[in-house]
């Protein structure tokens, strides 16, 4: 239905439709707040005014859902996602990234077992002490003298008389080698030049003194081929494990990616401890005494960087924790699934209203 509206002025009629109203033009000055509103996200009506209070915007909970965090995936254990090269992390868990700790005696100079013992008799019997048995001198290998003295050898616990100790122990053993020094291993130059050959990083790990074992890497000079060297003023702690982790520390490579080239088993020990792999340098002793080692040599000669490369060719890779969720989330399914057919094979094997009316007739 239309209605008829007359024009004052001509008289010209004109139809419109009922359903349309129309528009109330708003003022300059109105339009742009109602724009500038709208940009906010506030709800206005047309006819709004200047002076009116703009709404508030709604205030959100407290109590925020917790979104999960975003899970990395890595590769293998030594793999490290903040790195944003590929080649890098290619690189990273490759068996050609490793680094090696060295021990100084019996590994790149001769061993000096034989006056480390006399001395600790000779010092036994000035101080009146009881002496040492013989298994024990076996323990006394790459620990500090005043460690020994407390922990292998239990003389005493007061760590200033275990000091003196071993001070008179360094004089006795220097008074021993009679002004001479350990020699330098043949092999033992080839073996730390085959390691920057390849860029792998070195660390001399040593419970003797800074300054005996600084005189020694200067006549030998063998300094340069180390990254790091580690002694027992670096080191407060007592166990071996520390200066391991403090050496690996310092060639920036992680325990499981270490090489530890020993002479003893308590080398073996300390560095399975960190979960490193150990390489024993056997020289004349009896190879069945270091069984628990991961390599056994005569010589630094017989090591290479295929032997090397194959202590890491075992190493276990990191499984996705995604692919743990959705084994998880069809055990879930599964368990759900076998309890609904449990429960129906118990709803037929229950006699129900229908049969016992069925019975009684």
């Amino acid at each position: 239905m239309q209605t008829t509206l007359m024009n004052t002025r001509g008289g010209q009629a004109s139809t419109s439709c009922p359903t349309h109203t129309p528009v109330a033009v708003l003022p300059r000055n109105k339009r742009v707040m109602q724009r500038s509103l709208k940009r906010q996200g506030l709800v206005v009506t047309a006819f709004a005014r200047v002076g009116a209070p703009i709404p508030a915007r709604p205030k959100a909970d407290d109590k925020e859902e917790e979104l999960p965090l975003w899970q990395q995936s890595t590769e293998s254990a030594v793999d490290d996602h903040r790195l944003r090269n590929p080649l890098q992390r290619m690189e990273r868990m490759g068996t050609g990234w490793f680094g090696v700790i060295c021990e100084y005696e019996g590994v790149l100079v001769q061993d000096t077992h034989d006056k480390h013992v006399e001395a600790w008799k000779r010092v036994s019997q000035e101080c009146d002490l009881p002496r040492p048995l013989g298994h024990t001198f076996r323990r006394i290998k790459g620990v500090r003298d005043d460690v020994v003295v407390k922990r292998i050898f239990n003389w005493t616990q007061n760590p200033a008389m275990a000091m003196q100790i071993a001070q008179r122990k360094a004089q006795v053993y220097d008074q021993l080698l009679e002004g001479r020094q350990p020699a330098e291993m043949l092999e033992a130059r080839q073996f730390l030049e085959l390691l920057r050959k390849y860029s792998i990083p070195v660390a001399l790990a040593c419970a003797l003194p800074s300054e005996r074992l600084e005189s020694g890497l200067t006549r030998t000079n063998l300094a340069k081929h180390f990254n790091a060297v580690v002694t027992a003023e670096d080191s407060g702690a007592q166990e071996v494990e520390y200066i391991y982790s403090f050496a690996s520390q310092r060639i920036q490579r992680p325990p499981i990616r270490c090489v530890v080239v020993g002479e003893s088993n308590t080398s073996v020990e300390a560095a399975h401890e960190l979960g490193m792999k150990c390489i024993v340098v056997t020289g004349n002793k009896p190879v069945y005494d270091y069984s628990s080692a991961d390599l056994v040599v005569r010589d630094l000669s017989y090591i290479n960087m295929f032997n090397l490369k194959r202590l890491f060719s075992e190493e276990d890779l990191v499984q996705s924790r995604l692919v743990e969720e959705e084994e998880e989330e069809e055990d879930l399914d599964s368990e759900s699934l076998d309890a609904q057919l449990a429960d129906l094979d118990s709803g037929f094997d229950n006699n129900s209203p229908m049969d016992s009316m069925l019975a009684t007739m």
